[in-house]
C-alpha cells in the first residue's frame, strides 16, 4: 500500500495535466471554432454536434501508452513490485475514466444552458444517442477504459519487442483487415448471414441493446488487462 499510493498519485498528476490539454483542444475545435465561424457569418445561433466519446477513447489509448513507457523502469528501480505497478495502472485508469465521464456530463449540461448556442447537440458514440442516460454514461466509461487498456498493452509491447519486430507486427496489423475481408468474402452466403447475426447480437446492434455492447467491451477490456499482466510479469528493465 505504501508504494501503491505514490504510484497512483504520480500517474494521476501527469494524466490530469494532459487531460486539461485534451479538453482545451477538444473544445476549441468542436465548440469555439464553430461559434466563432457562425458569428463571423452573422448567424444568430450555432448548429454543431459535440461527441466526446470517440476522442476520449483515443485519448485513453495515447495516455495508456505514455503511462507504461514513461514510468515502468523508474518504478521498478525504486523497489515497486510488478503486481503493485499493474494494480496502479488499473486504479489510475478507473479514476481517470470516471473523471472524464463527469467532465463530459457537465459539458453536456453546461453547453445546453448557453442561450446563444441553442442548436448545439452533445452526443455519445453509443448508437449516436443525444441524451445521457445511465446506459450511455456506463458505455462511455467502458469505452474510455478499453482505450486505456489497449494503450497500456501497446505500450508494454513497444517496450518488450525489438524495433525490427515492431515493424513486422505493424505490417501484419495493417494488412489484417484486408485478410479478414478476403476470408469473409469467400464464405458462403448462409455463413456470412450467421456471422452478421452473431456480431449484431453481441454488440447489441440488432435491437439497440446498449448493455450487450457494454458487456462485450468489458470482456475485451478484461482480456487486454490479462495480456498486460502476462507481459508485466516478465517485462525486462532496460
Amino acid at each position: 500500500m505504501m508504494k501503491l499510493l505514490p504510484n497512483i498519485k504520480e500517474r494521476l498528476r501527469r494524466t490530469y495535466f494532459s487531460m486539461g490539454n485534451f479538453y482545451a483542444i477538444f473544445l476549441t475545435f468542436t465548440v469555439l471554432i464553430p461559434v466563432f465561424t457562425n458569428f463571423i457569418t452573422s448567424n444568430n445561433s450555432v448548429s454543431t454536434s459535440v461527441d466526446p466519446s470517440i476522442p476520449s477513447f483515443f485519448y485513453g489509448i495515447a495516455i495508456g501508452i505514455v503511462l507504461v513507457t514513461s514510468g515502468f523502469n523508474s518504478s521498478i528501480q525504486f523497489g515497486t513490485s510488478r503486481k503493485t505497478i499493474f494494480v496502479a495502472y488499473i486504479i489510475t485508469t478507473v479514476i481517470i475514466s470516471i473523471s472524464m465521464i463527469v467532465i463530459n456530463l457537465f459539458l453536456s449540461i453546461g453547453i445546453r444552458q448557453i442561450s446563444w448556442i441553442k442548436n448545439i447537440e452533445v452526443t455519445s458514440a453509443a448508437f449516436h444517442l443525444s441524451q445521457y442516460s445511465l446506459g450511455v454514461l456506463v458505455f462511455d466509461f467502458v469505452l474510455i477504459m478499453i482505450g486505456f487498456s489497449f494503450g497500456i498493452l501497446i505500450g508494454l509491447i513497444i517496450k518488450r519487442v525489438k524495433k525490427e519486430y515492431l515493424l513486422i507486427i505493424g505490417t501484419i496489423l495493417m494488412f489484417t483487415p484486408a485478410l479478414v475481408s478476403y476470408i469473409v468474402e469467400r464464405l458462403s452466403h448462409d455463413v456470412q448471414q450467421q456471422l452478421l447475426t452473431f456480431i449484431s447480437v453481441i454488440t447489441g446492434a440488432e435491437n439497440r441493446n446498449i448493455w450487450a455492447l457494454i458487456t462485450m467491451i468489458l470482456v475485451i477490456t478484461i482480456m487486454l488487462h490479462l495480456g498486460s499482466w502476462l507481459i508485466i510479469r516478465r517485462q525486462p528493465v532496460k
